[in-house]
């Protein structure tokens, strides 16, 4: 045993004096060369602030981006295009519709148009993602069920299998 520890004592130092390998490494050196922008008085700024632009006549909202760009990987191709196909035809029906004689209490609302547009989508989407409530209901009560069932009835019904193959070895090689 001693000579055990011994062995692993001598291996240690070893590992620890050897040429060629330092404790530590050097600190890395920063100059000002590797800086990204020279340094900046702080003080210096908020002494001279520079002057506030001149008050807009008109205030123009412009988009960061358009539509497309952001988050493009949001939707799959498919609903993409057939969204992108969808709010066109809405716009085509909401422009025509500006263009129509306004009848009072007559034409469809946005809303109608909108519902109209969207529902053949939704059934799709429904159709292929969701499964009908009572469904799961059912399935997530039977998981239920048979957990309460299998934790009250699986011991005794284990334990029997095993005594009975006790019983059957014991008598066999008896």
């Amino acid at each position: 045993m001693e000579d055990i520890l011994a062995s692993i004592r001598r291996i240690l130092t070893e590992d620890q004096t050897m040429p060629g390998t330092t404790s530590s490494p050097e600190p890395f050196a920063l100059t000002e060369s590797m800086l990204v922008s020279p340094p900046r008085d702080i003080l210096a700024e908020e002494a001279d602030p520079s002057p506030a632009p001149p008050p807009a006549t008109e205030t123009r909202i412009t988009p960061a981006a358009t539509p497309g760009e952001e988050n493009v990987d949001l939707l799959a191709p498919a609903v993409a295009a057939a969204a992108a196909a969808s709010v066109g035809s809405l716009l085509r029906a909401v422009s025509q519709d500006r263009h129509a004689a306004v009848r009072p209490g007559g034409g469809p609302t946005i809303e109608d148009l909108v519902r109209a547009e969207l529902a053949p989508l939704l059934k799709d989407w429904l159709t292929e993602h969701a499964e009908p409530v009572a469904e799961r209901l059912v399935r997530e009560e039977l998981r239920l069920m048979l957990r309460e069932w299998l934790n009250v009835h699986l011991p005794p019904i284990v334990e029997r299998a095993v005594r009975s193959e006790i019983e059957r070895v014991v008598s066999r090689g008896g």
